[in-house]
């Protein structure tokens, strides 16, 4: 029988829990993880150049972030069926507690992973960057016809998909263990979600899932743009649907035989998220639903597609 799903609790207030200026160990953590990031930039030879850099980032990370979800946001209550039915205890958005929480763990975070990166092609140094797709193929393939290229390069954006999605399962499923449950419990704080819950996560959560894009400033690595930046662009769009908190039939109806995580699918872990690595009936995949399925932490969430797409609205 599979474990029920956690109560909502009478006046639950996100910005209340969040707690953003307690001194406990949750926030000494999350703290030590900005601070050592933006400490990093003494390392560079340019340091202000460098501060300077991830200042800009912050706010182009966070204008891009906030923008684009609002405007899925008005689609979907504009085109969409809704999901759970708002209640007392879990109201439709938090929205002080989304902002902050974003800004606070995302924008300060991705901002240093990439300015290395930005501040040395702003220089006009070399990072992993690269708009030839020649200069993105190893040595065996540097002369093959571009079609080939391009198959090899996008091969190679699957395997890596691939891996990403089995890491950021068992990395989420991680951060629903006692240990680490502190330091992702405010993301949960939003039990009826919306699009800008999405990156709405604690430094340390941030951290361990978008390290990879340090990657960008070592230029051996080699992320060919064309293939490459569409890939984020799609993930940044896809987190907007998985957190909207409605069903769009145009969107649920191709992403789930492909099992692409869909909104109906997510929705699910933030109405029965909470603590336990095997708490299975509240969902742990990111990106793709393959996991879930495989290790058998997947409870309802296709009869809850078929009800949505009905248009009828889930109650908490």
């Amino acid at each position: 029988m599979k474990p029920p799903a956690a109560p909502h609790r009478p006046g639950y207030d996100a910005m209340a829990d969040l707690r953003p200026l307690a001194l406990d160990g949750c926030n000494a953590v999350n703290g030590a993880v900005v601070l050592v990031l933006w400490a990093a930039g003494a390392l560079h030879d340019r340091p202000r150049l460098w501060w300077a850099t991830a200042a800009t980032l912050v706010c182009q990370i966070c204008a891009a972030h906030f923008s684009t979800a609002l405007a899925f946001q008005w689609l979907a209550r504009r085109c969409g069926a809704r999901i759970q039915a708002a209640t007392a205890s879990a109201p439709r958005e938090h929205v002080a507690a989304e902002v902050l929480q974003t800004v606070l763990g995302f924008g300060l975070v991705l901002a240093p992973l990439l300015a290395t990166a930005a501040t040395n092609s702003s220089l006009g140094r070399p990072t992993a960057l690269t708009w030839d797709l020649r200069s993105a193929m190893p040595g065996f393939a540097v002369d093959w016809p571009a079609p080939l290229q391009a198959a090899l390069y996008g091969g190679a954006v699957v395997v890596g998909a691939a891996l990403a999605d089995a890491y950021n399962y068992w990395k989420h499923r991680a951060f629903h263990h006692e240990l680490l449950w502190p330091l992702h419990k405010h993301h949960h704080a939003h039990r009826n979600p919306s699009a800008l819950t999405g990156y709405a996560i604690s430094p340390a959560y941030s951290l361990a899932t978008f390290w990879p894009l340090l990657l960008t400033a070592w230029p051996a690595m080699r992320f060919w743009v064309p293939m490459y930046a569409p890939f984020l662009a799609f993930y940044l769009l896809l987190n907007h649907y998985l957190h909207c908190g409605y069903i769009l039939e145009a969107l649920e109806g191709p992403l789930a035989p492909l099992c692409i995580m869909t909104s109906a699918w997510h929705n699910t872990h933030h109405e029965r998220g909470r603590r336990g690595w095997d708490a299975k009936d509240q969902t742990f995949g990111e990106m793709t639903t393959l996991w879930d399925h495989w290790m058998g932490t997947h409870p309802h969430a296709d009869s809850r597609a078929a009800a949505g797409g009905a248009g009828t609205e889930k109650g908490s």
